[in-house]
């Protein structure tokens, strides 16, 4: 029975990573459609859940606006 709430937890821990890190790379995704720079986007939204599976929303917030300030740098 043990072995079913562990992997439960895993498998809830792992949808929480995954919905939140896309939640939160969705504005440099939109972003980045918006302005004409979809590549930098899409990097935005694959590095916003990596680092939301790595320290959750304390990494996946701030690697959001460092793409964002980089979309807005090298914007024309």
């Amino acid at each position: 029975m043990e072995i079913i709430e562990n992997m439960a937890y895993f498998v809830g821990l792992l949808a929480g990573a995954l919905i939140g890190g896309a939640i939160i790379g969705l504005i440099p995704f939109f972003l980045g459609r918006k302005w004409g720079k979809q590549q930098l986007g899409t990097v935005g939204l694959v590095v916003c859940i990596l680092c939301n599976f790595l320290l959750g929303l304390w990494l996946s917030i701030p690697a959001c606006l460092i793409i964002i300030i980089v979309m807005l740098l090298t914007r024309k």
